[in-house]
């Protein structure tokens, strides 16, 4: 391999820290999502890309708060307060800080 192959294009934009932490987020965010509702990867990022929209936060922003908001799951007991949770995340923003677009 040649130094050229080794070196890092220097116009080449790394992502900030903040957008590596976000996204960490609403990746975590999003398999609690597919646990919680047994849905696969795709229709949890759905879920999570529709309930920001009609928020009018960004999907960082909601993944943050469920994030916050959510208790850990510590056994399978604590999984319908979960989702009774959750729900009220995602489908009631107002109680949470966030206006809902009108």
């Amino acid at each position: 391999m040649s130094d050229e192959e080794n070196t890092v294009d220097p116009t080449t934009p790394t992502p900030a820290p903040e957008y590596d932490r976000s996204r960490a987020v609403v990746e975590q965010v999003k398999g609690v999502v597919m646990l919680v509702y047994g849905i696969t990867a795709e229709r949890a990022a759905d879920l999570l890309r529709t309930c920001s929209q009609d928020s009018n936060i960004s999907t960082a922003q909601l993944a943050e708060r469920i994030a916050t908001c959510l208790p850990t799951l510590s056994d399978s007991s604590a999984l319908w307060d979960t989702r009774v949770q959750l729900n009220r995340i995602l489908l009631v923003p107002d109680a949470h800080g966030a206006g809902r677009a009108r």
